[in-house]
């Protein structure tokens, strides 16, 4: 696997086996989940007892193993709702329901460029970067150096990050490095409250007889 390979694109990947550095999960007969990245020489480890990482590297998507305690766990890959909920976090979120009303009525998809007000944790921009896709952009703006900093790491932890451009700043004080086109999208939240809309500059339309 290339570096530059994305969650995006392992997750539609024709590898029908689980491999060193895949994001994985262990799901019980109870639905409790667990994701982590396959390591070789890893551990995992719960309440549940102990999985080593090499007896789950090569085995197939959707097998069953046991834990040293004899504990039953189902082999999946992560899916998106999965990766949002795992999120780590220092702020208020939004949650699929959400995400799926912003990307519905702004029509994000392959090859979109998003303008984000509000990083936060990054669970937004997630699910904005992973529909955007390799072709597409999301330039995100977040206040505090910290918030920002977690949302980075948790893009790169699902190899997204490629797809956006952080900015540590008030995205009151403008949008210096580029002119949006009318194709483009916005959206910004406080976790509780949403907008959304497209980027259209009605003085730059031509009107036509």
């Amino acid at each position: 696997m290339k570096a530059a390979e994305t969650m995006h694109e392992r997750l539609q990947s024709k590898i029908q086996t689980a491999q060193a550095g895949d994001l994985a999960q262990l799901v019980t007969e109870r639905d409790q989940h667990f994701i982590f990245t396959l390591k070789p020489g890893d551990k995992f480890q719960s309440h549940l007892g102990i999985v080593t990482h090499d007896n789950l590297i090569g085995l197939p998507w959707g097998s069953r193993v046991t834990s040293h305690l004899g504990k039953l766990f189902a082999l999946l890959q992560p899916q998106l709702d999965d990766l949002l909920r795992d999120l780590p976090r220092q702020t208020q979120i939004m949650y699929p329901k959400d995400i799926g009303y912003v990307l519905i009525t702004l029509g994000v998809g392959p090859g979109s460029i998003v303008l984000e007000a509000g990083t936060g944790s990054g669970a937004l921009t997630t699910a904005l970067a992973y529909m955007v896709g390799s072709q597409g952009q999301v330039i995100s703006y977040e206040r505090k150096e910290n918030f920002s900093q977690m949302a980075q790491e948790n893009l790169k932890r699902y190899r997204l990050d490629q797809r956006v451009q952080f900015k540590c700043q008030d995205l009151a004080e403008g949008v210096p490095e580029r002119r949006l086109r009318p194709a483009d999208k916005m959206v910004g939240h406080t976790g509780f409250l949403i907008f959304s809309r497209k980027m259209v500059d009605f003085s730059e339309i031509k009107q036509t007889k």
